[in-house]
């Protein structure tokens, strides 16, 4: 389907002059003069490109009465604005799971005046729903810092807190600061926790000393471990190993986190270790 549509005020990326714009199947193809005509003459109104809002509290369901799909997106349209991005946590329930994503779907369906996505919020209590929020579709933001170790296991379809194989995890820094540098080993002793998941934010280029110390406090050889870098950005880098051979373990792109634990074994996109198990025994 082509569509024209022309003005004498055209807003471009160099000015704002009369133009016609061809649209094809949605998407504008051209830019062209304002004498080759139209099917739709806007006069001395301005066309300007749609705008996006990618922070949008839309809280239905649950909270229609604050603001549902059907006022946002006609508000959004009437002020120039063709695509929306709602915020996940304040209508009920919050988008969270994949169920509560559909429930989210059902209620924008046939309400929306413009388009319209979601984010998926990550909570203290919904780790484990992120891998499936991501299939779905849901976007998510990664943030540096403490929350990069949860995008790092959601990239590699790994719950840190896993019931069938953990109850503790426990992060540490392959670092220190200056103040703390003299007199300290290069990781410090970690609580004796067998079943613990444990994440090391920056943990060197030499994983040596590392693992040597987890086998001298009586760590499993056989302890599944992952050195992912980038997490879930393009240049993503995953290497998978055991305890035993993590001192072999090529020199990882920065920034990286070691993620070391049982519950790696239910990671498919990382692991198939009890067959790597078996081989190496």
């Amino acid at each position: 389907m082509v569509l024209k549509i022309r003005s004498r005020n055209v807003v471009l990326p160099d000015s704002v002059r009369p133009a016609s714009i061809e649209i094809r199947d949605g998407r504008i193809a051209a830019v062209e003069p304002y004498d080759r005509g139209a099917d739709i003459d806007a006069g001395d109104d301005y066309i300007l490109p749609g705008l996006v809002d990618t922070h949008v509290h839309i809280n239905e369901p649950g909270r229609t009465d604050w603001e549902g799909f059907r006022s946002a997106t006609r508000a959004a349209a009437a002020g120039g604005y063709t695509t929306l991005v709602d915020m996940p946590l304040n209508n009920l329930p919050a988008t969270t799971t994949v169920e509560n994503l559909r429930a989210k779907e059902s209620a924008a369906l046939g309400e929306c005046m413009v388009d319209y996505a979601f984010w998926g919020g990550v909570v203290a209590d919904n780790q484990e729903h992120i891998a499936a929020l991501a299939e779905a579709g849901v976007s998510f933001e990664i943030v540096p810092g403490i929350t990069a170790a949860f995008a790092a296991a959601a990239a590699i379809g790994c719950s840190l807190t896993s019931r069938n194989s953990t109850s503790n995890v426990i992060f540490s820094t392959g670092h220190h600061a200056p103040s703390q540098a003299e007199n300290r080993s290069l990781h410090a002793p970690l609580p004796q926790l067998e079943d613990a998941t444990r994440v090391v934010y920056m943990p060197g280029r030499d994983l040596c000393v590392l693992a040597q110390q987890w086998l001298d406090e009586g760590l499993s050889p056989d302890l599944p471990c992952a050195v992912v870098s980038r997490a879930a950005q393009p240049g993503q880098q995953i290497h998978t190993t055991t305890l035993a051979a993590l001192g072999d373990a090529e020199p990882a792109l920065a920034p990286s986190l070691l993620i070391a634990g049982w519950a790696l074994l239910e990671s498919s996109a990382v692991f198939t270790m009890q067959e790597q198990l078996v081989e190496t025994g």
